[in-house]
C-alpha cells in the first residue's frame, strides 16, 4: 500500500500545476495519470497556442513537454499508466490499477484533476468509426480531405473553426447542428457563412454513421421527423466536452451537466476533496491557463497538518524524512511532509516556530509562524 499526504488524480495542466506547487511547498504528494505520459489532452491540440501568458507553443505537444520538464525538474512524484478506479471515502484510500495490478493509495487530501473528455454522439456506427482510428484533427489532417465531402457535427466555436479549416483545405463541408441557435461566436459564424463550400444544416441530428471499412455516409433526421442520407468521407464530432467526475460523484456535489461543484479555490462539500481543472470549470472557462491557475489556488487553503496537533505536542510527532539543509538552533526544521517537525532535532524544535523570513527551502509558509498559539523565541 502506498501513502501520500496529498493524492492528485489527473496529469493534465491542472494536476501538473498542483504537483509543482506541492513540491515547491514541501508537501508529500503523489500524482497518478492513466495515460502513458503526463499532459492530459495537450497532445490533442495541433494548432498554435497563443493565449498562455509568457509561453507560446507551436502545438499542444510542445507545451506538454514544457509542463513535464518543469515537473521533473522539481522532482514531482508521479505515476503514469495508473488509473484510479475507486475512492473509499471512509478510509481515505484510492484504488489504482497499473497493468492489471491494483494498488491501494492512502491519502489525507485528494485533489481531483481528471479533466473532461470529448462528448460522443452515442449513435450506431460511432464506436466502430473510432475503433478504426478515424479520429481526425481539422488542423493536422485537413489536407487529407481535399475535394472530398465531410461532416462536422456541432454548433460551437470548435465546430465552426474546424469547418473553416477544412473548407480552406478544399473539402466540401456539411456543418450539422440540432437547432437553429448556435453557441459559436459571431466571428466564427460570419467566417463560415463566407465559404461557398460550407453548407450549414440546422435542425438536423446524426442518426447513424454508415461504413464497414471506412466512413461512407451518415443518416440524418430532421426535427420534423424526415430522414435522409448524406455521403461523406469523415465525421468530425465537435459537440463539446463532458467532465470525468464519476469517480467522486458519491462524495462531492455535481451540477446538472456533471461538473463538480466547488468554490473559487476548488474546495468541495467534502472536507478533504478539492476539484480543479476542466472537471469543475465548465466549458465557458475551460483553458490551459485556467486549469493551471486552479492548480495553485487550492494550495493556499489546504489545512496544514501540524494544526491538527494540540499545543505542546509538537515534540511527540513521529520523525519524518530528513530535511535537506542544516539548521541553526532556533530555526524550525520541517521535513518534506508539510512542516512536520523532526522529533530528534531537540535544539531546533524547542523554538516551535519559524523565524521571520525563514531560509528553510521546504518551509510550508515562509516568513510566518507554523503554530500561531506558541510564543516566538527571544532574539538571539
Amino acid at each position: 500500500m502506498l501513502d501520500a499526504d496529498i493524492l492528485i488524480i489527473g496529469g493534465g495542466p491542472a494536476g501538473i500545476s498542483a504537483a509543482i506547487w506541492c513540491s515547491r511547498l514541501g508537501m508529500d504528494h503523489l500524482l497518478v495519470e492513466e495515460q502513458q505520459m503526463l499532459g492530459g489532452q495537450l497532445g490533442l491540440i495541433h494548432n498554435r497556442i497563443i493565449d498562455y501568458p509568457g509561453l507560446q507553443a507551436e502545438n499542444g505537444e510542445e507545451m506538454r513537454r514544457y509542463f513535464v520538464r518543469h515537473a521533473e525538474s522539481l522532482q514531482c512524484r508521479y505515476r503514469v499508466n495508473t488509473r484510479a478506479v475507486k475512492i473509499d471515502a471512509k478510509r481515505k484510500v484510492a484504488v489504482a490499477e497499473t497493468g492489471g495490478l491494483k494498488t491501494q493509495i492512502g491519502f489525507r487530501y485528494l485533489i481531483y484533476a481528471a479533466g473532461a473528455v470529448r462528448r460522443k454522439l452515442g449513435v450506431p456506427g460511432e464506436k466502430e468509426m473510432f475503433s478504426r482510428g478515424e479520429t481526425y484533427s481539422a488542423t493536422k489532417d485537413s489536407h487529407l480531405f481535399k475535394g472530398k465531402s465531410v461532416a462536422v457535427v456541432g454548433g460551437g466555436d470548435r465546430a465552426f473553426e474546424g469547418a473553416c479549416l477544412l473548407a480552406e483545405a478544399g473539402a466540401h463541408v456539411y456543418l450539422i447542428h440540432r437547432s437553429e441557435r448556435f453557441r459559436a461566436r459571431q466571428a466564427y459564424l460570419s467566417r463560415a457563412q463566407s465559404y461557398r463550400n460550407i453548407r450549414i444544416l440546422p435542425n438536423m441530428r446524426v442518426k447513424t454513421i454508415i461504413g464497414e471499412n471506412q466512413t461512407e455516409a451518415v443518416e440524418l433526421i430532421h426535427s420534423s421527423g424526415e430522414s435522409c442520407f448524406l455521403p461523406v468521407s469523415a465525421v468530425f464530432v465537435r459537440i463539446g466536452m463532458e467532465p470525468n467526475s464519476g469517480l467522486v460523484q458519491d462524495v462531492a456535489g455535481t451540477d446538472a451537466d456533471g461538473y463538480i461543484v466547488s468554490d473559487g479555490y476548488g474546495k468541495t462539500e467534502c472536507e478533504w476533496l478539492y476539484a480543479i481543472g476542466d472537471n469543475c470549470l465548465g466549458p465557458l472557462y475551460s483553458s490551459i491557463a485556467g486549469a493551471a491557475g486552479r492548480g495553485l489556488l487550492q494550495q493556499s487553503i489546504l489545512p496544514p497538518v501540524w494544526r491538527e496537533y494540540p499545543p505542546g505536542k509538537i515534540n511527540d510527532l513521529p520523525a519524518s524524512r530528513p530535511c535537506a539543509r542544516r539548521h541553526k538552533a532556533g530555526q524550525c526544521v520541517p521535513a518534506r511532509r508539510w512542516g512536520v517537525f523532526r522529533k530528534k532535532q531537540r535544539k531546533c524544535t524547542e523554538a516551535m516556530v519559524c523565524k521571520t523570513f525563514c531560509p528553510v527551502p521546504f518551509c510550508f509558509n515562509p516568513g510566518r509562524q507554523f503554530v500561531g498559539h506558541l510564543p516566538r523565541p527571544a532574539p538571539g
